[in-house]
């Protein structure tokens, strides 16, 4: 039977972790010190053994609720933005930048309009927009930032995204720990967001091609549409990049307060140091914010479900079927991840065994968790694909609804038996080993499990092998239940 299967933890965009990116490993990591400091950030600190390098990677939300309608892609454009400079830091006349960046603002403003209208932009307002781009970078120089954080030192600076947020990873000596965290700071508290607008359109064309680029982005659409109404995480994919309501930076540093305040971020440092030095350092230097004025409203969850809904698409690029399951609020990340990986990764693994003794032949069956985040009420994503053979043959898409249907109906029923969940584990600890194999690594997989998956700190280090069969079986019988679904099929273009 040709498959590919994994369990993963799906990625809007670059950023893509497998489900051994929960704590999953057989061996304990290194002891971790959880540290919040005075202006609330939160900052996790794991010494190894090596040299005096620190790996330091920073976690910002930016998921669909902190991004505007109509503004998609702001959370992550005023990032990288950020990158580009401060009030202080790379303005070569602070007056003449402030006045460049207010005619930027008002022309792309009537640009924005025109486009949202359809209509042709007048070659006056094009010329306007190049000179403001040429006095732009006249007046300021965007990587200052950058080369005086080198001269810190520090290197490899990058930001990449995971599903609801962004990753700036910085490698540093441990001495210049207190220099780095001025820089930090001051992206923070002294953001002025050069070229936002086109970092707003480079963000877009990313999410656009993405989304162009894969067969199940209508699926997924449709799976979110009908699990979150109308919350922000039931946004369609955006097929425009050039289609976004009229921007002000106003508004972008709306979006970047929103994003960048220390209540809402997390520091992951892995390197060969001492904590109570470190943690020093850092209590002074992140010691006060003027971004947490206001109290943060929360993105409002999606109600639970109270039954099961279906759909069905036509002319799409994969004939299969998309499965939502509702995680509850409670589950414990780990056994959701032995629950899935039980379920549907591998050739050994329950339903792929289900159809294969009902004679189909799929192309794709994996699970993916969580999706498409959890700030709004997490699901388990299950796509399972017919080969294209079974296509041309007259396999109906109906009859692989009828089958995935039977077989999660006969999993609930169905206990897993005890060693087929250790083959689970087993199966995560595995993965878990490498995607934690360097310090960059380890520093992401602390990051993305405490911040976005939401594992408490001290469970970081909690092996899977801790998890109960008892939690994963109740787990499942959660998932699975009924009105606890989402499925949406989906027929070839013929």
């Amino acid at each position: 039977m040709r498959q590919r299967r994994a369990v993963a933890f799906l990625s809007i965009l670059s950023f893509v972790v497998s489900a051994a990116a929960l704590p999953a490993q057989t061996e304990p990591l290194p002891a971790l010190r959880v540290l919040n400091t005075p202006d609330g950030s939160r900052c996790i600190l794991v010494p190894t053994a090596g040299p005096p390098i620190v790996h330091w990677v920073v976690f910002t939300p930016a998921g669909p609720a902190d991004d505007p309608e109509g503004l998609e892609g702001l959370a992550v454009a005023v990032a990288r933005a950020s990158m580009a400079g401060t009030t202080r830091v790379g303005s070569r006349n602070r007056a003449t930048e402030e006045e460049v960046l207010a005619r930027v603002d008002e022309n792309e403003r009537k640009k924005a309009v025109l486009q949202r209208a359809g209509r042709d932009l007048p070659s006056e307002l094009l010329s306007s927009l190049r000179t403001d781009a040429t006095q732009a970078e006249a007046v300021a120089d965007r990587l200052t930032w950058e080369r005086t954080l080198r001269q810190a030192p520090a290197c490899a600076s990058r930001l990449s995204r995971t599903a609801d947020g962004t990753l700036l990873h910085l490698c540093a000596p441990v001495e210049a720990i207190g220099r780095v965290a001025a820089l930090l700071l001051a992206r923070r508290e002294e953001p002025i967001l050069r070229g936002i607008h086109d970092e707003l359109r480079a963000v877009r064309a990313d999410l656009v091609a993405r989304a162009a680029q894969d067969p199940w982005t209508a699926l997924r659409d449709e799976v979110r549409s009908l699990s979150y109404g109308a919350l922000p995480a039931a946004r369609a994919s955006i097929t425009d990049v050039e289609g976004f309501r009229p921007l002000s930076r106003a508004q972008a540093l709306e979006t970047f307060v929103r994003t960048q305040r220390p209540d809402r971020t997390v520091h992951v440092l892995v390197g060969g140091f001492e904590v109570e030095a470190v943690a020093d350092t850092l209590v002074r230097a992140f010691a006060a914010t003027s971004l947490t004025v206001d109290a943060f409203a929360p993105a409002r969850l999606a109600p639970e479900p109270r039954g099961e809904r279906n759909s069905k698409l036509l002319g799409g690029e994969v004939s299969g079927i998309a499965v939502g399951l509702r995680v509850p609020a409670t589950a414990d990340p780990n056994a959701v991840a032995v629950a899935v990986t039980w379920l549907v990764s591998g050739d050994d693994s329950f339903l792929a065994r289900w159809l294969n003794t009902e004679g189909l032949r799929t192309d794709t069956l994996r699970g993916s968790y969580p999706f498409p985040s959890p700030a709004a009420g997490a699901l388990v994503l299950l796509e399972i694909a017919l080969d294209d053979r079974d296509a041309r043959e007259g396999e109906r898409v109906q009859r692989l609804f009828a089958e995935v249907d039977a077989g999660l109906r006969a999993a609930l029923k169905q206990p897993p038996l005890p060693q087929e969940l250790s083959l689970a584990r087993a199966y995560i600890a595995a993965e878990r080993a490498t995607q934690c194999a360097t310090p960059d690594r380890l520093a992401t997989f602390v990051a993305i499990a405490c911040a976005s998956i939401g594992v408490e700190p001290q469970d970081v280090q909690r092996s899977i092998d801790t998890v109960k069969d008892a939690a994963v079986i109740e787990v499942l019988s959660q998932l699975l239940a009924p009105e606890r679904r989402v499925r949406v099929t989906q027929e070839k273009k013929p």
